[in-house]
Formats: structure tokens, sequence, C-alpha cells
């Protein structure tokens, strides 16, 4: 699956990575329950925390950053790991109860 220029994970941001307070490896889930597993770990964190989410179903890598968006949490960094997974970091927002 291409990424097209709209897509969520077309231009990662330069420089290293930061690191992430809380890590949800999530290989081996897929859609809905990556999602769904993603947002309860980042409800964990305070806001302006960061979340690692590591992905290997390719449908995840947009629907995710896309999913976090509307919610207003920002992606931050990614990169593609030796094994084909996907690392996306997210920065938590305040969200509204």
């Amino acid at each position: 699956m291409s990424e097209s220029p709209s897509s969520p994970l077309s231009a990662p941001p330069a420089g290293p990575a930061p690191a992430p307070d809380l890590i949800a490896d999530l290989r081996g889930e897929r859609c809905p329950y990556t999602f769904i597993k993603a947002r309860l770990a980042i409800e964990n964190l305070p806001v302006g925390g960061v979340l690692g989410v590591i992905l290997d179903f390719p449908p995840a890598w947009s629907r995710v950053p896309a999913s976090f968006g509307v919610l207003g949490h920002q992606l931050i960094f990614f990169r593609t790991e030796l094994d084909g997974s996907r690392l996306l970091l997210f920065r938590k927002a305040e969200v509204p109860d």
C-alpha cells in the first residue's frame, strides 16, 4: 500500500525520535482493535505525554494516526522497523470529556 501526499504518514518529522513515556506493542492486532487498544493506552498518559505504538497491520499505519488526529493527538514521529512493523509516536492532546 503506497502512501499518498494526504496520508498522515506522508512527511515524517526530521530528527531523532523522542523517548516514549509508554509503548503499546500491538503487533498481531487488526483493526479496529489497533485503534481501541492504542486509545486506551494514551488515556493513561498526561497531556503532552508520548505514546509509542508498534503496528504490523498495514491498514492501521494510516487509520490509527487519522483517528488519533480527529481526537487532537499529534503524530510526531514514525519509522519502519527491521521486522517490517512500524513504530509511531503520538503526543497526547488535551481531550474534552
